[in-house]
């Protein structure tokens, strides 16, 4: 690799934490098994062996102390990253029920009263249903700023949602695989406490991303916007997806511009996941670089369908990191200058 001279400016404004290229590590070097929580509709499964090597390659080519997962859902990144590489940790999700599975989790004694009470659920549509009510509730009740102390009665009920129903959806129950996922669903609540050394000391926040963001770049509660990293899987731009019914938190194309907006010049190191989008294609012409990642399946189809996935990123990757991470990563548009250069 070459070893740019970097003008004073940009050595001023980010500088490096070595003044050469950090070497890449892909997915296959670092012996690690992908680890999940639930499965989550939307989620990025299917990505984390490319989107980890990116993030903790950019954390140690440009001295990032912070690390924001802004849309949470699943957690993918979050889970999979190198624990001991950032400073900061933060999960944030508008779901607040999901938002107490990953907070309880975090705590080994919560965490044993979480596996305790699912150890004694039973697996039925019935207790699927009371779940999913229960789930709606607390979000309506959030939305109103009122929240469920229960923490553990939250988790478990997110838990339950996720894991009994069809596609991931948390809304329909699994009459078809209900038989096979029987055993998987307990299997899965004995593996829960693996996940409390990961989780602990993760900041989790229930919020709108959009409103993270503006305080990351505005530099309230700590943050510092030039040493952080945020990556935000976005709900799907709706002129891009087939499939037009909506998810549980949506946004309409107005919500896109207005995110686009948001971020077209923050000082945040970002990484916005989603489908090609002619919104966001715009970012290019700011020093956004648009990389296709790969054809991933679409989970909330229940097919074989896929699409294809792709990052916008507001910081340089060079061609040959992106080429041992993945041969198959493909630059679609590479801005000439970087709003990020190295």
């Amino acid at each position: 690799m070459t070893n740019p001279f970097l003008s004073p400016k940009n050595q001023e404004r980010h500088p490096f934490s070595s003044p050469s290229f950090v070497e890449a590590i892909p997915w296959s070097a670092m012996q690690r098994t992908i680890q999940s929580i639930i499965s989550y509709l939307g989620g990025k499964y299917g990505l984390v062996w490319i989107l980890v090597p990116l993030l903790e390659w950019a954390a140690k080519q440009y001295g990032l102390k912070s690390y924001v997962e802004a849309t949470g859902g699943g957690g993918r990144c979050l889970l999979n990253l190198d624990r001991g590489l950032f400073e900061q940790r933060v999960y944030c999700e508008i779901d607040y029920p999901v938002c107490c599975l990953f907070k309880v989790l975090g705590n080994q004694n919560l965490t044993k009263e979480l596996v305790t009470r699912l150890s004694w659920t039973d697996y039925s549509r019935e207790v699927f249903e009371a779940a999913v009510a229960a789930r709606e509730q607390d979000n309506m009740l959030a939305e109103k700023g009122i929240f469920n102390r229960d923490w553990i009665s939250a988790a478990a009920n997110t838990f339950i949602a996720a894991q009994m129903s069809r596609a991931a959806d948390m809304k329909v129950f699994d009459d078809f695989s209900k038989r096979s996922r029987y055993d998987k669903f307990y299997n899965r609540i004995l593996e829960l406490e693996r996940f409390t050394p990961i989780l602990s000391g993760v900041d989790v926040v229930r919020w709108d991303c959009r409103r993270l963001i503006r305080s990351i770049e505005q530099g309230k509660e700590d943050y510092s916007p030039s040493q952080c990293l945020v990556f935000a899987d976005v709900p799907y731009d709706p002129n891009e997806m087939r499939n037009k019914k909506p998810y549980a938190y949506s946004w309409d194309v107005d919500d896109h511009i207005n995110f686009r907006e948001l971020i077209r010049c923050t000082n945040t190191y970002m990484m916005v996941c989603g489908y090609d989008s002619e919104i966001y294609n715009d970012l290019c012409n700011d020093g956004w670089t648009k990389i296709f990642l790969m054809n991933k399946p679409v989970s909330s189809s229940g097919t074989d369908r896929r699409a294809k996935e792709f990052i916008y990123v507001n910081f340089h990757i060079p061609d040959e990191v992106l080429a041992i991470i993945s041969p198959d990563i493909q630059v679609k548009q590479r801005a000439e200058r970087p709003r990020f250069p190295l």
